[in-house]
């Protein structure tokens, strides 16, 4: 029945339409007033479900007249330009690790939502997992890089190493310019929150919610091979010693380092 959740695990946000479906087989969408966090769902897809009002928020979107029941709206979800209480159902898919505040952006969520209301998100790959560096449309020398094209750190690396030192390994794979690109991609990038999997549970808890599901994911949706280096450096990441560094570096509550992707429910009071 639907609004009936009973996941038992997270599923990959492997791309919008998919993400979409999973949420459509969960909740009844007929006449339902949805708000979208990050993207801007085919009007296609909402026509079919027969959707009463969508509203699609993200801060790269076009102010554009309404189409359907379709609504396209420029701006963040930690300045959601709704009334308290408008919305039946939050969707999101692979925007909540691009939020910078999520904190913020959860108590706007909980402040338009109605009681009763629910949110779901599945996103990923956040930054404490394996290629949680994100890289994504990073030009050097006129070639573009994204994370699931050319897999260009190794594992964790951009959590067990500083700046500098990442540049340094870097640059024995890498020649001098791409190596240092990816290196401050990594620490000064504003596309990624740097929020590890346990951050995620942390917050959502903090809320007026009902987590009715959480979950991490550990799988990857594309071919994944992070490069071996020969470097000294490179010790640091051996499978037997990387969970001691990262605990060093970031602390106790950083435990989970597999999870890839999150898939969220939660009702609102």
């Amino acid at each position: 029945m639907k609004d009936q959740v009973s996941l038992t695990n997270a599923r990959l946000a492997e791309d919008e339409s998919k993400v979409f479906n999973n949420f459509r087989q969960i909740f009844e969408l007929c006449g339902r007033s949805v708000l979208e966090i990050g993207g801007r769902m085919s009007l296609h897809l909402l026509t079919e479900a027969g959707v009463g009002q969508w509203w699609s928020l993200d801060p790269r979107n076009q102010q554009i007249h309404p189409q359907g029941p379709l609504h396209t709206m420029q701006g963040k979800c930690e300045a959601i330009p709704l009334p308290d209480s408008s919305v039946d159902l939050i969707f999101s898919c692979n925007a909540f690790q691009h939020v910078g505040n999520l904190d913020a952006g959860l108590a706007e969520m909980a402040r338009v939502l109605k009681s009763g209301g629910y949110l779901y998100a599945n996103f990923g790959p956040v930054w404490s997992a394996p290629d949680g560096s994100h890289i994504e449309n990073l030009v050097v020398d006129g070639q573009r890089y994204n994370f699931w094209e050319q897999t260009l750190l190794p594992s964790w690396s951009h959590l067990v190493f500083n700046e500098e030192e990442l540049s340094t390994l870097l640059s024995a794979i890498h020649p001098p310019k791409l190596a240092t690109g990816i290196a401050r991609y990594v620490f000064n990038s504003d596309w990624i929150n740097r929020l590890f999997y346990n951050d995620y549970e942390y917050l959502v808890r903090r809320y007026p919610w009902d987590v009715i599901f959480f979950g991490g994911n550990k799988r990857f949706d594309y071919d994944y091979e992070p490069p071996l280096i020969d470097h000294p450096l490179a010790a640091r990441l051996k499978p037997e010693v990387v969970g001691a560094e990262v605990l060093k570096k970031h602390g106790l509550s950083k435990t989970d380092l597999q999870s890839r992707d999150v898939e969220i429910v939660l009702r609102r009071d």
